[in-house]
C-alpha cells in the first residue's frame, strides 16, 4: 500500500477489487503478501483516486509500463492527464462524467516518447457504509494488440482488394473466407460462399488428393489453366494452394490463389512469336553475312578492315594468296606493316598509292576509304583493298617502253626529213654557190695578174718619159697621177684583189661545209677531227651566234676518234645554236676539248640564263621544251643524246639559274672500226 491516510477498511475494499472475495478468510499479512506480488509483477498498473481525485495508490508496475515512478505520480495528482495523448483528452473526461464506467482505449506517452495504447476500467471503491471512497483505474497495455489488429485490419483490406482472388477453406475444402477477386475470376457458373465446397478441394477426387499429397510435402501446389472463351476471349490463370498444419503435421487449413496471367500469357506467346521472328532475322542476317564474307573470300582483292590507329580487325582470305600470309598472323597489328619501309613511314600515308613488294616481286595497290559507321556500334574506322596490279604493270612497262621507242622513231624520222630537207637545201645552195664563187675566183686570179701587167707598163711609160727629159711632160703626168690618187689604187688594188680571193676561200670553205652536213645518208663511221667537227659546226651556225656571243676557243691536244663525223657536226650545231639562243644579251660562248683516259671531252658553254632544276632531269626527253610554241620541237637534245648513246659516250649536263649552261660530252678514245654496229 501507497500512501499514509489508507484505513484498514479501504486496505479491504482495494484487495476485493485486485483479487475478489476469497472462499476463506486469509490474514493480512497474506492479503499483503499478494498486493504486493500484484504490484511487482503485474502487466498492468492500477491507480486509487480519492473523491478529491488525489491519488491514494498506484501500482509499481506503472514504471515498466510508462517510464514514471510511484513516487512521481503520488507526487503530481495530474502526472496520468500529462501523458494521456491530447487526441484521447476527451474521450478521457468524456467517460470519467458518466456512471456508466465503460472501458475506454487511449494512449499514453511513455517517458522516452513512445506511444503506447492501453484498455482503461474504472470502478468504484465503496466503504461499508456503502458510500463512495475514491475510484480503482486498471490499464492495461494493449500496444501489441493494437498493432496486430491494426495489422490484421491492413491484411485484411488488402485481402480485400487485392486483384488477385484469395480464399481459405478447411481441411475438406469448405470456403471460410474468398475475397470479391476469386469470385470474379472463379470459372464457375454460381459464385462461392462461405460454407460451400470448392470443387478443386472436393474430398475424394483425384486432384484434391495430389492437392493434399504436394501440400504435404511442404511445397505449394501451383498449375495454370486455360479458360476459353471466357468473358468473350481465351484467359490464362495461375492457382497455387498451400497448406496450414497444425502441431501434428495434419492440414487445417488451405490457403488458396487464383491470379490472372492472361496478360503474362500474351506477353510470353508476343515474346515467344518475337522470339521466333528475330532467330529467322537473325538467320538472314547471319545467312546475308555468311554470303558477304563468302563473297569477299571469293574475290581476288585483299580488304582489310582496321580501326581509327591502323589496327587490322578483319581482313578476307584473299591477303593469303597475295601476301603468302596468314590472316591470324596479322590480325591485330598496323595494316602499314605489309607496306615498304618507305611508305609505312609517312606520317601523312596518301590515300591511293602504288608500290612495289620485293620479297614477293608483286607491284600493289592500296586504296583507302573511311567507313562510315555512325549507326553502327563498331571499331572499325576505315576500309583498305590491296590489287595485285603486277600484270598490268608490265602492260604499262611494256606499253610505256614501246610509246618511248615510237617517241625515239619519231624523233629521228623527224630528224631524219629535218636533216634531209636540211641536206637538200644545203646542196642547193652549195651548187649555187660553186658556180659563181668559181669564176669569181678565177676572175680575180686573172684581175691580179692583169693589174700586175698594168703597174707594169705605168711603170714603164713613166721611166720612159723621165728618159726623153721632157720637164713639162714630166709635170704635168705627175699631176694627173697625183690628181687620179693613181699611187693609192694601185697600192689598194692589190690589197682588194687579196681580201677577196681570201673571202672567195672563205666561201669555199663554207660550201664544203655545207657540203659536209649535205651527206644525210653519209653517216658512216670514220677516224675523224673532233676539232675539225667543231669548226665546220661553227662556221655553219655562225650568222646565229656572231650577232650574240663572243666565241673563244680552248683546244687541247686530243687523238682522232672513231665516229661519225656528220652526226657529231649536228650534235655540236644543236649545242651551239642553243647556247647562242641561251643568251639575253651579248654574252660568251666557249668551246673547251681535253684528253682525259678513256675519254676525249667536249665542252659547250655560256653564260646565258640556265636551266631551272626542275627542268634539268627531263631536257633529253623526246618533245620536252622549255621554248615558247612555235620556237622548239624538243627533239633536238633528245637526238644529240640518241647520237652520243651511239657512240658508247656520254652526254650531261650542269646548270645554275642566271649564270650559265655547260654541256659535257665524253667521247671513248679507244673506239674502233665495228663499234658502230654496236651503236
Amino acid at each position: 500500500m501507497k500512501g499514509d491516510d489508507v484505513t484498514m477498511q479501504q486496505q479491504n475494499n482495494l484487495f476485493e477489487v485486485l483479487f475478489g472475495k476469497f472462499p476463506t478468510e486469509i490474514s493480512e499479512r497474506e492479503k499483503n503478501a499478494l498486493i504486493k506480488n500484484y504490484n511487482q509483477h503485474s502487466h498492468e498498473f492500477r491507480i486509487w483516486r480519492d473523491q478529491s481525485h488525489n491519488n491514494k495508490f498506484v501500482s509499481e508496475s506503472c514504471f515498466a509500463l510508462t517510464g514514471y515512478s510511484v513516487r512521481e505520480f503520488l507526487d503530481d495528482n495530474e502526472l496520468l492527464e500529462k501523458l494521456i495523448s491530447p487526441n484521447d483528452i476527451p474521450l478521457w473526461y468524456e467517460s470519467h462524467q458518466t456512471s456508466t464506467h465503460e472501458s475506454i482505449q487511449i494512449r499514453l506517452i511513455k517517458r522516452n516518447g513512445e506511444i503506447a495504447w492501453f484498455e482503461h476500467n474504472c470502478s468504484p471503491l465503496i466503504e461499508e457504509n456503502s458510500e463512495v471512497n475514491g475510484y480503482i483505474g486498471n490499464f492495461v497495455d494493449i500496444t501489441d494488440l493494437k498493432k496486430a489488429q491494426t495489422s490484421a485490419q491492413k491484411l485484411a483490406i488488402a485481402a480485400e482488394q487485392h486483384a488477385s482472388g484469395m480464399a481459405i477453406t478447411d481441411q475438406h475444402g469448405a470456403v471460410e473466407y474468398a475475397n470479391p477477386a476469386f469470385n470474379d475470376m472463379h470459372h464457375e457458373t454460381l459464385k462461392i460462399q462461405p460454407g460451400d465446397t470448392w470443387a478443386l478441394l472436393a474430398p475424394g477426387t483425384p486432384k484434391a488428393q495430389e492437392i493434399k499429397e504436394t501440400v504435404l510435402k511442404k511445397q505449394q501446389w501451383s498449375e495454370n489453366i486455360r479458360i476459353p472463351n471466357y468473358q468473350g476471349a481465351d484467359h490464362w490463370q495461375t492457382i497455387k494452394i498451400s497448406a496450414v498444419l497444425d502441431e501434428q503435421g495434419q492440414i487445417i487449413n488451405y490457403l488458396a490463389f487464383i491470379i490472372d496471367i492472361t496478360q503474362n500469357m500474351q506477353d510470353k506467346q508476343h515474346a515467344l512469336e518475337q522470339h521466333r521472328k528475330l532467330q529467322h532475322l537473325f538467320k538472314v542476317v547471319e545467312a546475308g553475312k555468311q554470303e558477304w564474307e563468302h563473297s569477299l573470300d571469293c574475290i581476288n582483292n585483299a580488304v582489310i578492315l582496321t580501326d581509327h590507329n591502323g589496327i587490322i580487325k578483319r581482313v578476307n582470305s584473299a591477303i593469303t594468296q597475295l601476301l603468302n600470309i596468314n590472316i591470324a598472323d596479322i590480325l591485330g597489328q598496323d595494316w602499314r606493316s605489309l607496306l615498304p619501309d618507305e611508305l609505312k613511314n609517312q606520317i601523312d600515308l596518301p590515300v591511293d598509292g602504288e608500290y612495289y613488294d620485293q620479297i614477293r616481286d608483286k607491284w600493289l595497290r592500296y586504296k583507302t576509304f573511311p567507313f562510315n559507321s555512325e549507326s553502327l556500334s563498331t571499331q572499325v574506322s576505315q576500309v583498305i583493298t590491296l590489287h595485285d596490279i603486277t600484270e598490268s604493270q608490265r602492260i604499262t612497262n611494256e606499253l610505256a617502253s614501246a610509246y618511248e621507242h615510237q617517241k625515239a622513231t619519231q624523233s629521228q624520222l623527224v630528224h631524219q626529213e629535218k636533216m634531209a630537207s636540211i641536206g637538200q637545201l644545203a646542196a642547193g645552195v652549195a651548187h649555187e654557190i660553186n658556180n659563181p664563187t668559181g669564176f669569181i675566183t678565177s676572175n680575180l686570179v686573172s684581175l691580179g695578174k692583169y693589174t700586175t701587167k698594168l703597174n707594169e707598163h705605168i711603170a714603164f711609160l713613166e721611166q720612159s718619159l723621165q728618159q726623153i727629159g721632157n720637164t713639162e711632160l714630166l709635170t704635168s703626168m705627175q699631176q694627173h697621177r697625183q690628181k687620179l690618187k693613181l699611187s693609192f689604187i694601185q697600192e689598194d688594188i692589190k690589197d682588194l684583189i687579196e681580201e677577196s680571193l681570201e673571202g672567195a676561200e672563205r666561201i669555199k670553205i663554207i660550201v664544203n661545209n655545207l657540203k659536209s652536213f649535205s651527206r644525210v645518208d653519209d653517216t658512216g663511221f670514220f677516224t675523224s677531227n673532233l676539232h675539225e667537227c667543231l669548226d665546220a659546226a661553227l662556221n655553219i651556225g655562225w650568222n646565229e651566234i656572231k650577232y650574240k656571243a663572243t666565241v673563244t676557243k680552248d683546244f687541247q691536244p686530243i687523238p682522232d676518234v672513231y665516229c661519225s663525223a656528220q652526226q657529231l657536226n649536228q650534235v655540236f650545231l644543236n649545242l651551239l645554236v642553243n647556247a647562242a639562243q641561251a643568251l639575253q644579251e651579248q654574252g660568251e660562248i666557249n668551246i673547251q676539248t681535253i684528253t682525259q683516259e678513256p675519254w676525249v671531252i667536249i665542252k659547250i658553254s655560256d653564260n646565258g640564263s640556265g636551266i631551272a632544276p626542275e627542268h634539268l632531269s627531263r631536257i633529253f626527253e623526246p618533245f620536252f621544251t622549255t621554248k615558247d610554241v612555235g620556237k622548239g620541237t624538243g627533239l633536238g637534245l633528245s637526238i644529240c643524246y640518241d647520237i652520243i648513246q651511239q657512240h658508247h659516250g656520254e652526254i650531261d649536263v650542269e646548270s645554275t639559274l642566271g649564270q650559265g649552261t655547260t654541256f659535257i660530252i665524253k667521247l671513248p678514245i679507244a673506239a674502233s672500226p665495228g663499234d658502230e654496229e654496236n651503236a
